[in-house]
């Protein structure tokens, strides 16, 4: 699995956007009832990690975003995803979560 995290400050506001997505998908494009979505390495491809990992940098995310089976497995455990909020292209999950404060 990859896990990259985007670290944004602009108007005085701080976002961490953490990216998981299960290796075996990244560059792929798939579909689901007409719509098109590109697993894009700049976005997903950071470092390759494992669960601990995954979960200690989701501890302080503002925005996080799934895609992949082990990717969402992760993001149900962390508590951050429920599983019926999960929605599927070609038959990988993918979620996305944001914190409002």
């Amino acid at each position: 699995m990859y896990v990259k995290v985007h670290e944004v400050f602009q108007g005085g506001i701080y976002e961490k956007i953490v990216a998981v997505c299960d290796a075996n998908i990244l560059g792929k494009t798939l579909e689901s009832e007409g719509a098109k979505v590109f697993i894009n390495p700049r976005f997903y491809k950071g470092e390759k990690a494992g669960e601990e990992k995954i979960l200690k940098e989701l501890e302080h995310a503002t925005t996080t975003n799934f895609f992949g089976e082990e990717a969402v497995r992760i993001g149900v455990k962390a508590g951050l995803i429920e599983k019926n909020n999960v929605i599927f292209f070609q038959g990988v999950p993918h979620a996305q979560t944001a914190k409002i404060i």
